[in-house]
């Protein structure tokens, strides 16, 4: 019988890494003109909201914000007067 060191294929095997997963990775030699081209062709697919959406989005996003601000200015006001009333016992 022959021992380990004399089979060629079982020491291939035990010498060989798994292989690895290969990840897709982009492809940079294409330089800064191939990015703009590439980011010109994507831009073109976006679609983009009407006038009318973005003035009405825009109204929610404003509205929103005053609203939290009150919001945060009522509970700025209170905790001062709570801690107030509770350092100093007295409005």
């Amino acid at each position: 019988m022959s021992n380990s060191s004399d089979d060629p294929k079982k020491d291939d095997r035990q010498d060989k890494p798994k292989p690895a997963v290969s990840i897709a990775t982009p492809k940079f030699k294409r330089g800064l003109k191939g990015f703009f081209t590439d980011t010109s062709r994507e831009m073109k697919k976006v679609n983009w909201p009407t006038k009318r959406e973005t003035s009405r989005l825009t109204f929610v996003v404003l509205s929103l914000v005053v609203v939290i601000a009150v919001m945060l200015s009522i509970m700025g006001w209170a905790s001062d007067t709570f801690v107030a009333v509770i350092t100093k016992g007295r409005i």
